[in-house]
């Protein structure tokens, strides 16, 4: 599946692979979910108000959707034959993908 250009539409949300589907060899997924998880529970606290939501799952996608996409492209990259990736005219480059796997926090 493609990159969808947003995972929100007003008060609801994507997450987890319905949002970044991930192929199964790196086992990437489920800790992306995991993220989208405790992203959207420590934005959308209890008592959140209904009209909160909208802007809240924003800063929801802006928080993940970068990290989980580049994410989403390392592991499409390194599931291709290293044949097919050098004639895409990309270099598999674990280091150039490295940040992405870092929480922000860690940088």
């Amino acid at each position: 599946m493609p990159v969808i250009p947003t995972w929100i539409n007003q008060k609801l949300a994507l997450l987890g692979d319905a949002a970044h589907p991930f192929l199964p060899h790196q086992g990437q997924g489920g800790g992306q979910a995991i993220e989208d998880a405790a992203s959207i529970a420590a934005l959308l606290p209890a008592g959140t108000k209904p009209e909160e939501v909208p802007d809240r799952l924003r800063l929801y996608e802006q928080c993940r959707k970068v990290r989980a996409d580049r994410i989403q492209e390392y592991t499409r990259l390194a599931g291709r034959d290293l044949d097919e990736v050098e004639k895409s005219g990309k270099k598999l480059d674990m280091m150039e993908y490295a940040l992405a796997f870092l929480p922000f926090t860690l940088r």
